[in-house]
């Protein structure tokens, strides 16, 4: 390279193997599923076969006929082999039993479908145009309008926090529910738009109605008479269970999300391959309490939707009934088909996809189970890293109009931190972001080592406001050392 001795050119190219070397080791890769073997062999060799990698433990149930097979492969995440009857959170599978509350009031004549939040609690505020005017079947059927989250600086921040650091966003309490509701503005209401915010006010909204606490309703309307004895809401993050822990695709922890306000939409609900699958069948049957839920009533994209089941076709003309989850680092899925009297629970406590894992066990097609990348995923994880050194990479030859100075090499350096952090925390582990993360530490590697052969020669700052190249440069250090210790803690 011009300007450099054969000295400094040496150590150029030695810094840049080096950290290409680097890179390729600390690449995050998928987690794979230990030998550890539970319940039914044939079905876990099965299972084995369908995940693949990018999981941690995977626990399925299988019903055909009324005949339950169950099987675990990998482990809990708390140094114990999986087992059918290991406890996940089932994150948006939730829905499902709120819904199944929501019917059996509505089957018991103790609320009516047209019924508005405002109807049922008429001694709270309801501003004219917000949840309030949602009736409770268009909170259910998720044609309400309201957002998917209430868009208040606690989610916003817990959304942060979730793109980060891992962690789902805590919508509060039900109080904090039911008061985002009141001012959240419904857009398009009667159309199909999926709502954690609907759902939440939809359980918090039934519980007040009733007088009783949402965790108390849901165990002795719809819990208690499944036979789901083992399926917990607990209150607070010191009683959830401690069965499995959360992981993303890398196999990092995660801690589990437990929130008393988004517990009837889905987070820190907890429940068990059985018991789900034993819901879903009664609810198949006509035997579960709101069973009714399940019946398609309206359109929702390429699918139909009743109260939180989706519908959708399948290629032999027939159709299964399902809903997923995603939550603190677990993945859950719960479908039936009607026509093959089958269905299937998945429980995954890693960030991978259980909907085509699911789906394969659920109608027998599919040879794989990989999950399709997801553009901003892919963007993010081969992207990122070589836009971050190459950005450093530019700043340490700087341009006619700025010539490169320290002050502007610390703060580059600390978005490098914090693009490399947000890969690794995304949790993106496909082919092309190992080579991505690789490349990036190459040319980050360049990149460090010039900067220190030209450091001597630099002005501290060669700003001609120096102040906001300093403000810029700190945000840009603390942001990324934020990001490393969120990550690696």
């Amino acid at each position: 390279m011009p300007g450099l001795s054969p000295r400094q050119g040496i150590a150029l190219v030695v810094a840049t193997v080096l950290a290409a070397g680097v890179g390729l080791l600390t690449a995050p890769r998928p987690a794979v599923p230990s030998p550890a073997v539970g319940g039914d062999a044939e079905l876990a060799a099965r299972l084995r076969t369908l995940a693949g990698s990018g999981r941690v433990g995977v626990s399925v149930a299988l019903i055909e006929d009324g005949a339950v097979r169950l099987a675990g492969i990998g482990e809990t995440g708390t140094g114990q082999a999986m087992t059918p009857t290991t406890r996940f959170e089932i994150g948006s599978v939730a829905k499902t039993l709120t819904a199944a509350l929501y019917a059996d009031l509505v089957a018991a004549g103790e609320v009516r479908r047209d019924a508005t939040v405002r109807d049922l609690l008429p001694d709270r505020d309801w501003p004219a145009g917000g949840g309030g005017d949602a009736t409770l079947e268009e909170l259910a059927g998720q044609r309400s309008g309201l957002p998917r989250v209430p868009l208040t600086p606690r989610t916003l921040l817990g959304i942060l926090g979730t793109t980060v650091g891992g962690r789902d966003p805590d919508i509060g309490t039900p109080d904090d529910v039911l008061r985002a509701g009141a001012t959240a503005k419904r857009s398009e209401p009667g159309r199909y738009r999926y709502s954690n915010l609907g759902f939440a006010l939809l359980g918090h909204t039934l519980a007040e109605h009733v007088g009783r606490p949402y965790p108390e309703l849901l165990r002795d309307r719809v819990l208690r008479p499944a036979g789901l004895t083992g399926t917990t809401v607990p209150a607070d993050p010191a009683d959830a269970p401690r069965d499995s822990a959360g992981h993303d695709r890398s196999g990092r922890v995660i801690p589990s999300a437990v929130s008393s306000g988004d517990a009837p939409a889905g987070a820190g609900v907890w429940s068990t391959a059985a018991e789900l699958a034993r819901f879903a069948d009664l609810v198949m049957r006509g035997e579960a309490p709101g069973h009714d839920a399940a019946r398609p009533r309206f359109p929702a994209g390429e699918h139909r939707i009743g109260y939180a089941w989706h519908t959708t076709p399948t290629a032999g003309g027939g159709a299964v009934t399902w809903h997923n989850g995603r939550s603190g680092g677990y993945t859950s899925f719960l479908g039936f088909d009607p026509d093959r009297r089958r269905v299937v629970a998945v429980l995954n406590n890693t960030e991978a996809d259980s909907d085509g894992l699911g789906m394969r066990l659920l109608t027998g097609s599919g040879d794989g189970s990989a999950e399709p990348a997801r553009w901003h995923e892919l963007a993010i994880g081969a992207g990122l890293p070589p836009a971050a050194g190459l950005t450093l990479l530019a700043a340490v030859f700087g341009s006619r109009r700025r010539p490169p100075d320290r002050a502007g090499l610390i703060g580059n350096l600390g978005w490098l931190l914090l693009c490399f952090a947000v890969v690794r925390a995304v949790g993106v582990v496909l082919p092309l972001a190992i080579a991505g993360w690789t490349v990036g530490a190459a040319v980050a590697g360049a990149a460090i080592c010039l900067a220190g052969q030209r450091w001597r020669g630099l002005a501290w700052n060669g700003a001609r406001r120096p102040w906001p190249r300093w403000i810029g440069s700190g945000i840009a250090v603390l942001a990324g050392i934020a990001a490393l210790i969120l990550v690696l803690g």
